[in-house]
């Protein structure tokens, strides 16, 4: 039976508490009838459930030529640039590391030679997508389909001011925010339970995807199957993954978390990192200066 998703927060947090809570609570009182909880701790049941929702890894596309950069990024891939003196994937890196998913996947594209010192800093793994410079990133998702898990699908760009990951995760899902005046990004409908009814680009009084998404194993298993076969199309090949996942939104079933604002942030231009980080143009001078002896 699958427990519902404050259920599961509680048996994490029980994990978290060292495997006690008071027995007087009703819903601990539910989950002992149904076998999870035995005089306020974790059974032999939750501990096989928890083990099938444990993160298996995260999977970093970082192939993209990032134009709207230029032109630093002729010189540097956009998940190297250093936001508040540190690099962006390395602090998503050290991020996940923290919460104990070591197991790291860097799908790389342009400039991939830069992402080689990641191979000895972290004992990151790396792929290489050969079609990055024709496809979108549906085709970083292809060339890494037997890697995917529980895994975090991650991009190289974002900088998360908070620690959003976990080592368990309930279901596949997407981070979402609202926005009431109209946002350029791709726009969910949810259902009462907070899943994912379609997706579509740019909408007003809308919530739209943001961040990271989760693929659990199942889901995994389905996206593998369909890029298989779908994979050559050249429509497919176009697709971002939100629209590749729009796709199939009849059986990709995915939850949704809300975040706040100010825990994630993207930066698409370069005005948009000066803004929020004041020695970014110095960092900028320092690279443009450093190649242009």
């Amino acid at each position: 039976m699958q427990i519902s998703y404050k259920e599961f927060l509680l048996l994490v947090d029980l994990v978290e508490q060292a495997n006690q809570m008071p027995d007087d609570d009703l819903m601990s009182i539910k989950l002992t009838e149904e076998g999870y909880l035995y005089d306020g701790q974790l059974t032999e049941k939750s501990w096989n459930y928890l083990e099938a929702h444990k993160v298996d890894n995260a999977i970093i596309l970082a192939a993209g030529y990032g134009s709207r950069f230029e032109p630093l990024s002729h010189y540097i891939p956009k998940g190297l640039i250093k936001i508040k003196g540190e690099v962006l994937i390395e602090r998503i890196i050290r991020q996940l590391h923290e919460k104990g998913i070591q197991d790291i996947v860097v799908v790389t594209g342009y400039m991939a030679d830069k992402f080689s010192y990641l191979q000895d800093k972290y004992a990151i793994e790396m792929i290489h997508n050969k079609d990055y410079m024709t496809c979108n990133n549906i085709s970083s998702i292809y060339y890494a389909r037997d890697y995917l898990k529980n895994s975090y699908i991650l991009g190289c760009d974002n900088w998360y001011s908070e620690n959003i990951f976990n080592k368990y995760e309930y279901d596949s899902y997407y981070s979402r925010m609202y926005s009431h005046d109209f946002v350029d990004e791709y726009c969910v409908e949810l259902d009462y339970d907070d899943y994912i009814l379609s997706i579509k680009k740019g909408s007003a009084d809308s919530w739209y995807t943001v961040g990271e998404i989760y693929f659990s194993e199942f889901l995994s298993n389905q996206i593998r199957h369909n890029l298989d076969i779908e994979y050559g199309l050249s429509e497919v090949q176009k697709m971002i993954i939100d629209i590749y996942c729009q796709r199939h939104i009849d059986i990709y079933r995915f939850h949704t978390k809300e975040r706040k604002r100010g825990i994630i942030y993207e930066f698409d231009t370069m005005e948009e990192a000066e803004q929020f980080d004041e020695s970014f143009p110095m960092f900028v001078k320092e690279i443009m200066d450093n190649n242009q002896q």
